[in-house]
């Protein structure tokens, strides 16, 4: 039976695309003013992104900031020790930054009402930040429904990593079979698995996760759809 859901964060609860782009657009040009416009082309390699939005599986979807930023550092042409500095403080600056807009998905507020209502445990993992994470949740009006939040915060390790999932086992006291992970990518899936959780993953066109995953992995469009499929 299940009784506690952790969920993905961006592409499950809250639109993806707009959002990152936004936000890499806003990294980007503070970036640029800074010193490292002849690193800009490796970076937006890296992440996957286009000007017309993201290529598909791309870092951004499913690393954690603290490996995008390392990873930048890297190829970056300032020292990596200064560069990992910088440009974690711009990634900071940037998500808490109230004029970059969040918008939930399709029937994400009436599905945690319900899921509130039923007394499940409610949690997020996401490879954002912990800053990052609260501060998007707090401009649709959402945080308050969840007791766990499994984030970017230098000690846990990022999905696909069982980590979370424990956790999240161990703050309420439930077996791993007692759980589900609702995400939209590969990393989400492989986390559940992990940990030994349960799955359903919310379709979407820049991800792989359709073709990736067994065919009797569930699958779904919105996160509305998992309280009729798991009869919750």
């Amino acid at each position: 039976m299940i009784k506690g859901i952790l969920f993905d964060k961006d592409g499950t609860l809250i639109e993806f695309e707009s959002t990152w782009h936004s936000i890499l657009n806003a990294v980007f040009k503070v970036l640029d003013e800074m010193g490292y416009p002849a690193d800009m082309g490796l970076f937006k390699k890296h992440a996957g992104y286009r000007d017309d939005g993201f290529e598909k599986e791309s870092a951004i979807q499913y690393l954690s900031t603290t490996e995008i930023v390392k990873e930048w550092a890297r190829l970056s042409s300032k020292r990596e020790e200064v560069a990992v500095k910088e440009i974690i403080e711009v990634f900071e600056q940037v998500t808490s930054d109230d004029n970059i807009d969040v918008t939930l998905l399709t029937g994400t507020v009436d599905a945690l009402n319900y899921l509130t209502e039923k007394k499940y445990c409610l949690g997020i993992a996401t490879a954002d930040t912990m800053a990052s994470c609260r501060k998007s949740l707090q401009k649709v009006d959402i945080l308050g429904y969840f007791d766990f939040i499994g984030a970017d915060d230098g000690v846990i390790c990022p999905k696909p990593h069982a980590e979370m999932g424990e956790l999240f086992c161990k703050r309420f006291n439930l077996t791993p079979d007692e759980v589900l992970v609702v995400g939209d990518s590969i990393a989400d899936y492989e986390f559940a698995k992990a940990f030994g959780g349960h799955f359903i993953g919310i379709r979407s066109t820049y991800s792989n996760l359709e073709s990736s995953v067994p065919d009797e992995v569930k699958r779904c469009d919105h996160i509305a759809e998992i309280i009729d499929v798991y009869q919750l």
